[in-house]
């Protein structure tokens, strides 16, 4: 096996080749073929989600907190947090598909009316792990951004992780951490008064 050199780097394809010159014809078919099949990735469909297709989705984010997020959710649980989210009042719910009709992700969040402007609240967006790395998130969240936007909503909120990856991917799009807000909590236990 030769070295692997990266010939499509706008593009983020690797290739692998026993030459590591990048003009090597072998390297171009194969080159074009990858640019080919990337186009293919990136013409994603999306939908409304709608009751109809809640319990595929609450199947899906089951597996995917259980298996990527050392998540303990069960099939009732996953049902009610996706049932919740499409059916509570000004709801924005989206599946993201890809050109062969599969899930890649969705996204659940609501509208929220306040006194100077209507935001989105974003609770949470997921690119499943067999489609992470590819750009699918960046594109599902332009898409939802300019969805929520047709509507009206002047604000997109949500609560992150606080770690580096999170912070990095939500910056990309001109996100900032609310000087003014921070978030409070409180968890009861068995045995809590």
């Amino acid at each position: 096996m030769g070295r692997v050199t990266e010939c499509g780097k706008a593009t983020g394809t690797r290739l692998a080749s026993r030459n590591r010159n990048c003009n090597f014809p072998g390297l171009m078919i194969k080159y074009l073929l990858n640019q080919k099949q990337l186009q293919r990735i990136f013409v994603m469909d999306y939908s409304l989600m709608t009751e109809a297709d809640i319990a595929r989705i609450a199947a899906l984010y089951m597996d995917y907190y259980n298996n990527c997020e050392d998540g303990y959710r069960t099939q009732e649980k996953a049902w009610r947090r996706i049932h919740q989210m499409v059916t509570i009042e000004d709801s924005r719910c989206q599946i993201q598909w890809d050109h062969d009709g599969n899930v890649t992700g969705f996204a659940i969040g609501c509208f929220k009316q306040y006194d100077d402007c209507l935001a989105y609240y974003l609770e949470e967006i997921v690119i499943l792990a067999a489609y992470q790395d590819r750009g699918l998130g960046t594109a599902f969240l332009k898409e939802l951004e300019r969805r929520i936007r047709e509507r009206g909503a002047e604000h997109l909120e949500l609560t992150s992780v606080n770690d580096e990856h999170h912070c990095h991917f939500y910056t990309r799009f001109g996100m900032y951490a609310a000087a003014n807000l921070k978030v409070m909590g409180k968890h009861y236990s068995a045995d809590s008064d």
